[in-house]
């Protein structure tokens, strides 16, 4: 997936020297079209990803409704404790990633198929395979029984975040930072490669990722994401 401020300076950069390999400019036209692709078929799972949500909705409206009913309400001047600021990442994180796990098996399609590509500069090939594997370990990503570890830390008596919790924390971390910049790093050193038709291409999927997913699919996620912490705290109707 492109990085939008990414794209856009690239869209400034110098002509591509005469000297491009043409196994250098069928690789950077190669990630460039995967890249499209991807933006693409995010867009289309949209509607998939909203049913993955409501469907958590439903199954924390039929285990553990209001179960973080009576969770601590702090004060402007006090801060979260430890455990309460890791439950409400899991909670926001898990609730995301059900939506993002509707993906899993095409970013991990993509991911391969990024990886496959070869160019001479060595660097470059190194950075598209981290970039690959950091896609491919996020899509395994599975979050945790929400419902499950938010009745642990009920029973903790608020204090204590349950192992499940800050082992997926600590994954989902390790995961994200093991790629941070790299993709940013790639578009850069592509820059050399591209050809006037890579420019176009580059301009459309700026235009596109700039966009991003009709404005109503996004408000309807974040209502049925809204309603699910609104289940667990017993404030739905």
């Amino acid at each position: 997936m492109s990085a939008a401020a990414v794209l856009l300076a690239g869209l400034c950069a110098p002509a591509a020297p005469a000297a491009v390999s043409s196994g250098d400019a069928a690789a950077t036209r190669a990630y460039l079209r995967l890249d499209y692709a991807e933006l693409h078929a995010r867009t289309k799972g949209f509607p998939a990803a909203i049913a993955a949500a409501e469907k958590l909705d439903g199954r924390i409206g039929a285990q553990c409704p209001g179960v973080l009913a009576h969770e601590p309400k702090p004060s402007l001047e006090a801060r979260l404790n430890r455990s309460e600021v890791e439950v409400r990442e899991e909670e926001q994180e898990g609730m995301v990633g059900v939506a993002e796990n509707t993906e899993a098996a095409r970013r991990r399609r993509y991911a391969k198929a990024v990886a496959h590509l070869r160019w001479r500069d060595p660097a470059l090939n190194r950075l598209v395979r981290i970039y690959a594997t950091g896609e491919a370990r996020v899509a395994a990503l599975r979050p945790p029984d929400f419902c499950a570890d938010a009745q642990a830390w009920v029973a903790s008596g608020y204090r204590t975040a349950p192992p499940a919790t800050l082992r997926y924390l600590h994954r989902r971390s390790a995961a994200e930072k093991s790629y941070e910049g790299a993709e940013h790093a790639i578009v850069r050193r592509l820059r050399r490669f591209e050809s006037p038709a890579d420019r176009r291409l580059l301009k459309q999927i700026f235009h596109y990722e700039e966009a991003g997913p009709p404005p109503a699919l996004v408000e309807k996620l974040f209502a049925v994401i809204a309603k699910g912490n609104e289940l667990l705290r017993g404030s739905a109707t």
